[in-house]
């Protein structure tokens, strides 16, 4: 039995074709879980026939004891997931995917929580804890996606066109592995101009 749903040589190289468009583009990449992982789903589905489905909600990823990335608004001491506080991610037959995880090191700059690494996410769906409460050991994480926001965080992404543009430049752009991919690609913008945009080395190293 595979360890992970996809080798990890893929998973390196999906972040990699997603990394290098959307870092093209003027998007806070720290905080485009939805696009991310909209995109990879997309990547999953056409290469992999996966059955793969973003979600948005409340997330938790523990570094180390005491140090949790938290992604949720505390509503009167309720956690819940709103456009000030939310996470996306991919679940795929029994199995998370995040595609953001490699970018946390960003994420936590200028916080107290020490730099978790570059780090790949792929885990068993029921290796997740039950609760915020219980991440805490390293690699420790909770999900919980909450089906109405995900719709209106789904619909928010998709009410532009050119995130629609996004997802099929990354799709015809990404090769399966042991395929090659070209090195760089000319994408255009609104005033006809097209810019050449190479594709990262960023390692992604370790994981979850």
């Amino acid at each position: 039995m595979s360890r992970f749903l996809i080798p990890r040589a893929d998973y390196q190289r999906i972040f990699r074709t997603i990394y290098s468009v959307l870092a093209n583009e003027t998007i806070e990449l720290t905080k485009a879980c939805v696009a991310i992982n909209t995109i990879g789903a997309s990547i999953l589905n056409k290469f992999y026939g996966l059955d793969a489905r973003p979600f948005a909600g409340i997330a938790g990823y523990c570094v180390k004891p005491e140090s949790v990335i938290l992604f949720a608004t505390n509503d009167n001491g309720t956690l819940k997931a709103d456009d000030c506080g939310f996470h996306c991610w991919i679940e795929a037959e029994d199995w998370v995917v995040d595609f953001t995880t490699p970018l946390f090191p960003r994420l936590v700059q200028g916080s107290a929580i020490p730099d978790p690494g570059s780090k790949m996410m792929q885990r068993k769906y029921l290796s997740a804890k039950q609760s915020p409460q219980e991440l805490v050991s390293a690699g420790d994480y909770f999900i919980h996606a909450d089906i109405d926001f995900t719709k209106h965080a789904l619909k928010k992404f998709a009410s532009k066109q050119g995130h629609h543009d996004l997802i099929n430049i990354c799709v015809n752009w990404y090769q399966k592995p042991p395929r090659v991919m070209m090195d760089s690609i000319g994408i255009g913008n609104e005033k006809g101009e097209v810019r050449e945009v190479k594709l990262s080395r960023f390692s992604v190293i370790g994981e979850w």
